[in-house]
């Protein structure tokens, strides 16, 4: 039996459906100050795995430690077939910060999204969220760990990425949602509603995270897209839920 305070834990040896139990492969220990938290999950090609999530204070996996900015700080951490190790990045301001998806490129580079509030420093890249207090964001980084780009997604109010998935050209997908607007520039999406109800919205980024487009749904009350999944013609599958009425629109 494995028994860890914190933990992040995978289960890498699946036995059949029928069989009376199951034991766990191996459990990693994410350990630090408190407030620590696994939030997504990335299975890769070569058998690892990245991780990613939030922490306060200090936090300590395997060697590698980091200090927090104040607030909860975001986190991620390469582990290869072995559970070892291979890096890990952490990210923070000092208000909240969060990852909330992550993908892995055709190319073997990991993409992640997720959202901070005024500002948030990604390696030598400062994110700022514009006239609006909370902004989006999606970066991309080598399978070492290092930032290629990240680029910030504001709008005006209530804003969340839900899923992520990079297609087989390299491209990368993304939705979730929003409530007034939301700037993927040059896209510009807007709901056109200033009650507090939210829309759902699907964009697609080329490899160095441009826009190269962006779709709304919603009409009335609210309208969220929670999950997001890649068919094997690289066709696009949105999942959510709506109140009263809503829209699909071209």
């Amino acid at each position: 039996m494995k028994r860890l305070r914190k933990a992040l834990w995978a289960v890498i040896s699946i036995l059949p459906l029928a069989a009376a139990a199951q034991s766990w492969s191996w459990a990693v220990p994410v350990d630090g100050s408190g407030g620590e938290s696994c939030a997504v999950l990335q299975a890769l090609e070569n058998g690892g795995v990245v991780a990613g999530g939030a922490f306060s204070g200090n936090l300590e996996v395997q060697g590698w430690e980091a200090q927090g900015l104040g607030g909860d700080d975001l986190y991620l951490l390469s582990l290869d077939a072995g559970q070892q190790l291979r890096w890990a990045l952490a990210a923070g301001s000092p208000q909240d910060d969060e990852v909330s998806a992550l993908a892995e490129l055709p190319d073997g580079d990991i993409a992640f999204a997720g959202a901070f509030w005024f500002s948030l420093q990604l390696a030598d890249t400062l994110l700022t969220s514009g006239n609006n207090p909370r902004g989006l964001f999606v970066a991309r980084l080598s399978p070492e760990g290092q930032l290629r780009w990240a680029r910030s997604i504001p709008g005006i109010g209530l804003k969340n990425i839900t899923g992520l998935v990079a297609r087989s050209d390299g491209s990368l997908a993304l939705g979730g949602y929003f409530e007034q607007n939301l700037n993927l520039e040059p896209a510009f999406l807007d709901s056109g509603r200033d009650d507090g109800s939210t829309f759902a919205f699907i964009a697609a980024l080329d490899g160095a995270g441009n826009t190269l487009w962006a779709r709304p749904a919603g009409h009335s009350n609210d309208t969220r897209a929670n999950a997001l999944a890649l068919l094997p013609d690289d066709a696009l599958a949105l999942g959510g839920f709506f109140n009263d009425t809503t829209r699909f629109e071209e």
